[in-house]
């Protein structure tokens, strides 16, 4: 049987987008690679390379008006964008990253170079 070949991204910009006490932080994503190596999983997965999305491919997801103003809160030094979500300054070049990087880890499985 062969053995499937798993995905995935990581960009030291991430760690960027950060909020202590939040769920969503730095030391999550820390936590989570440190498993993946301290279990001997990291080595069977395929790393993909990570590149910001295109402004064209933002524009396929949300409105012009949303990933402005992401952006210029981000870039004034971060802020709440709703109940929920935080952005540091960092947050919208990590959230481009995030995107590009999921369409480039999508295509990946897509033309097989990774089964998931």
């Amino acid at each position: 049987m062969t053995k499937r070949r798993t995905g995935y991204v990581y960009d030291l910009i991430s760690a960027q987008h950060t909020q202590a006490g939040h769920p969503e932080c730095a030391e999550r994503l820390a936590a989570i690679l440190d498993e993946l190596e301290t279990s001997g999983l990291l080595a069977d997965l395929r790393r993909i390379d990570s590149r910001a999305a295109t402004m064209e491919e933002l524009l396929r997801a949300h409105t012009p008006e949303h990933v402005a103003h992401v952006q210029a809160l981000s870039e004034s030094g971060g802020g709440m964008a709703d109940e929920d979500t935080y952005l540091t300054p960092a947050s919208y070049q990590a959230a481009c990253v995030a995107a590009g990087s999921l369409i480039d880890l999508t295509l990946a499985v897509i033309d097989g170079t990774v089964d998931n």
